[in-house]
């Protein structure tokens, strides 16, 4: 990147985050917002706009191409897509063909991690995805607060992740993942949630699965259900990844079995603790007084966990 564009680049940094901010204030004063702000407003949207025009070469390229340069990078250029982050338009695509859907997703450039802006329903068009560079963010929080300022604004109030939304990975093909630390569970009414700063500051991106290469939806609190997983093999959570069989054998043989949350929190045997959607209610015999499976003391079959790896 050289000199101008790199000037131009902290200028859109600058009028994104002044124009949030103006965003906010219209926000809450409604229709009686001032003339000055609607104006301040409307001149940097057009302002914003014609430097994403002029930039558009290093932060909105077409996922094709993207990919098409990263397989030539190591035979014709050492150049590296370096933005922070940046959108995709129509990153996931729908086809029909009869009764048959088809979801296509573009490719994601190594170093990059990707928030597919919607979770997919049926019946539902296109959608745009964010490009992450996973090495550009040293916690969770701060790259959820990009995700929300350039992305999410005008769809959820500030800090109303755990309460209105979360990232659920796509990544385990049913069970799901989901990045929220596991006190997250104790909540009944998730509007009571506060997320731990704390966690959100100091917890890295790996701590909760938001590794490069991995493709991430943003998913409504009112729509999930989750259980946790409480384990110290973490071959068990690679095995569940392959579907809900792989849970059932765990759990019929004797590898896993339900536990109470105040089992969980007396308790400091288990060196990892997953929040999982729980899509499966055959999984809990008592579903509202167990919200957590863990890990027995029960020594693995190698040769049978083998099948699942």
């Amino acid at each position: 990147m050289n000199d101008d564009q790199q000037q131009n680049q902290d200028l859109l940094h600058t009028k994104r985050k002044r124009l949030w901010i103006l965003e906010q204030q219209a926000a809450r004063y409604g229709n009686d917002c001032p003339a000055h702000i609607i104006m301040e407003i409307e001149d940097l949207r057009k302002e914003v706009d014609l430097l994403k025009m002029i930039l558009t070469p290093m932060i909105q390229v077409n996922h094709e191409v993207h990919q098409l340069v990263e397989d030539m990078n190591s035979i014709v250029s050492p150049f590296r897509y370096t933005e922070k982050h940046y959108l995709v338009k129509e990153f996931r695509c729908i086809s029909r063909q009869g009764n048959t859907t088809h979801i296509n997703h573009g490719a994601i450039p190594s170093g990059y991690t990707c928030v597919e802006l919607s979770d997919y329903q049926r019946g539902d068009g296109n959608e745009d995805g964010v490009l992450m560079r996973f090495d550009a963010y040293t916690s969770v929080q701060s790259l959820l607060d990009d995700l929300y300022i350039y992305y999410l604004h005008g769809r959820y109030q500030p800090y109303t992740y755990g309460k209105d939304w979360v990232l659920l990975s796509t990544d385990w093909r049913l069970v799901k993942r989901i990045a929220i630390p596991w006190p997250w569970l104790l909540f009944q009414d998730k509007s009571n949630y506060e997320i731990d700063e704390n966690w959100a500051r100091t917890a890295s991106l790996e701590d909760c699965g938001l590794v490069a290469s991995t493709r991430w939806v943003i998913k409504k609190v009112s729509s999930i259900e989750a259980f946790g997983l409480a384990i110290n093999d973490l071959r068990i959570s690679d095995a569940i990844k392959s579907g809900p069989k792989a849970l059932y054998w765990l759990q019929r043989h004797g590898y896993l079995e339900e536990a109470s949350s105040e089992e969980i929190v007396n308790s400091d045997g288990y060196q990892f603790i997953f929040v999982l959607q729980n899509a499966y209610h055959w999984a809990f015999k008592e579903p509202d007084r167990n919200i957590f499976m863990r890990q027995t003391e029960k020594p693995l079959d190698e040769k049978a966990l083998e099948f699942w790896l």
